[in-house]
């Protein structure tokens, strides 16, 4: 699967919730209530990021979708995904997040490397529903 692919299936799996809302009002968006069965909450907050839940050891690649919260609301999500994945062009459809998502605002692309905790050659797909500006803001 292309790199094009990939962040198609990424878009393609983030459908609008019904009705207009405001560019960052989070009040319609799922609750951590709807995360799958055995999602839970990681320890720690990221700045900028949130509250992650995962599911299962997110040192394992792929990751299934890491869900990232505010105030009990889902603003983004990412998979992270090994860079021979991409190069051997294996499915990625099963790496979905969870249907009646918001609309995406942003997505970031980014090498996992530089994560000191990481082992491998790696790319993090990170979609969020809310702006960098209110990101920047909301924590």
């Amino acid at each position: 699967m292309s790199r094009r692919a990939v962040l198609a299936t990424v878009f393609a799996a983030s459908v609008s919730v019904a009705g207009v809302q405001a560019a960052d009002d989070i009040s319609a968006f799922p609750g951590i209530d709807q995360l799958p069965e055995g999602y839970r909450a990681v320890d720690g907050f990221v700045s900028g990021l949130g509250k992650p839940y995962a599911l299962g050891d997110t040192r394992e690649l792929p990751t299934p979708p890491i869900y990232w919260t505010h105030k009990d609301k889902i603003i983004g999500f990412e998979v992270i995904v090994p860079k021979d994945q991409i190069d051997r062009k294996v499915d990625l459809r099963d790496v979905q997040p969870i249907a009646g998502l918001p609309s995406i605002d942003h997505l970031e692309l980014m090498h996992y490397a530089a994560n000191p905790a990481c082992t491998c050659d790696a790319w993090v797909i990170r979609v969020e529903f809310v702006s960098a500006y209110y990101l920047e803001r909301m924590f």
